[in-house]
C-alpha cells in the first residue's frame, strides 16, 4: 500500500494519528498500537547538494561514523544509518523508530569546533527527527519532516515491512539555535532544507 501527501494534509494525516492513538488506547477491543516491535533496517537523511554547498561555503562537513556510511547520489549526499528498536507503525503514524546505529559529526573546519550527533530517533507523533549529541543528556530536535510524504507496507503480520520517505527536511529551531552555538557559526537557519529523510525496517506487530 502506498499513500502520498501534501503539505496541507500531511498536518491533518498526523493529528489524525495522535487523536486516532488516544482514541484506541481508550478502547479495551482495540489493538494496541504500542504491542509494534521495529526490529532492524536503515534511515537515511539525504542531504541536497545546493544545501552541502551553502555549508561548505560556512566551512561546516557532516561526516559519518561507522557503520553509519556516506555517499552521493542522483545530486544527494546520502548520510544512512541503522534502525535499531522502537514502535513506529506507518500505517498509523504512531511510535518512535529508534536509529541508533552510527553517528553523525559536524565539524566546522574554521574554527576546529565540532559536534558529534549519535541516538538518533524518529518520531512518527509529531513528525521530528531528533538526536543525543555525545556528552549530553539532552535530546535535540534537528528536523521536522515535510513536502510529500508517502509509506507502504509489504508482507504478511506479524513480520512486515514498513516504508516511509518525505522529500523535504527543515531545520527545526531547536537544532539550528543548538548547531551554531555548538559549533560557533550561522550556518544553520530554521527552515531551511536538509533535503529528505527515507527508512525502511522490520515491525513485528502484535
Amino acid at each position: 500500500m502506498r499513500r502520498t501527501f501534501g503539505r496541507v494534509s500531511r498536518l491533518a494525516v498526523l493529528g489524525g494519528g495522535i487523536v486516532t492513538a488516544a482514541a484506541l488506547a481508550l478502547s479495551s477491543a482495540a489493538p494496541a498500537l504500542a504491542d509494534t516491535t521495529d526490529t532492524g533496517g536503515t534511515a537515511t537523511i539525504t542531504f541536497s547538494l545546493q544545501y552541502m554547498e551553502h555549508l561548505t561555503k560556512a566551512g561546516i562537513l557532516v561526516l559519518p561514523g561507522a557503520p553509519a556510511t556516506g555517499s552521493f547520489a542522483a545530486g544527494f549526499y546520502n548520510a544512512t544509518l541503522t534502525v535499531t528498536g522502537g514502535n513506529a507503525e506507518v500505517n498509523n503514524f504512531f511510535g518512535a523508530l529508534k536509529i541508533g546505529g552510527g553517528k553523525l559529526r559536524i565539524v566546522n573546519a574554521d574554527n576546529g569546533k565540532f559536534v558529534t550527533l549519535a541516538g538518533f530517533s524518529f518520531n512518527f507523533n509529531d513528525g521530528t527527527l531528533s538526536a543525543k549529541p555525545v556528552g549530553s543528556t539532552t535530546r535535540v530536535t534537528i528536523a521536522d519532516i515535510g513536502g510529500d510524504l508517502s509509506e507502504s507496507e509489504m508482507g504478511t503480520p506479524p513480520n512486515v515491512t514498513e516504508n516511509f520517505a518525505c522529500d523535504q527536511l527543515p531545520v527545526d529551531a531547536a537544532g539550528a539555535t543548538f548547531l551554531n552555538k555548538a559549533l560557533g557559526t550561522t550556518a544553520f537557519k530554521a527552515g531551511d532544507d536538509l533535503g529528505g529523510f527515507t527508512t525502511t525496517f522490520t515491525a513485528i506487530q502484535s
